[in-house]
């Protein structure tokens, strides 16, 4: 499978991650790897609910480690692991070959090699994005 890294874990790219392992197609059509500074998505609209509404404090954070339990559920004949990483850190670089990130709080880059013939994809509409989800070409 092609290596899908997806910079960005807001709503855009946590939807797209969303989708594609949903659907069951990590693993097969993609090994994906998310990357986000932090370790969760903060839903603002929530917030609000979470100042008036007892025990909606915790529920405004959307945890991406979330996204392993799926992986885990709906990757079907390859490894979970492989289909789709979470790395948390942020981009330093990035060529046609390669994404580098830096670890939160420091450490040796991490390396991540996209598929040589895929090059890099600026935009959704070129991976064949679409309201309704992904299509398959």
């Amino acid at each position: 499978p092609k290596t899908l890294v997806v910079v960005g874990a807001g709503p855009g790219g946590a939807k797209l991650v969303s989708i594609i392992l949903s659907k069951g197609w990590a693993g097969k059509l993609f090994n994906v790897v998310l990357i986000d500074r932090k370790d969760a998505l903060h839903h603002n609209i929530a917030a609000v609910r979470a100042v008036a509404q007892p025990g909606w404090a915790e529920r405004q954070f959307w945890p991406y480690d979330t996204f392993n339990k799926l992986a885990a559920n709906k990757v079907k004949g390859a490894d979970a692991s492989t289909a789709f990483k979470f790395v948390q850190g942020s981009v330093t670089s990035i060529t046609d070959k390669e994404v580098a990130v830096t670890p939160v709080g420091g450490g040796a880059s991490t390396i991540i090699c996209t598929t040589p013939s895929a090059g890099v994809m600026t935009s959704p509409s070129r991976l064949g994005v679409t309201r309704s989800g992904l299509r398959k070409k």
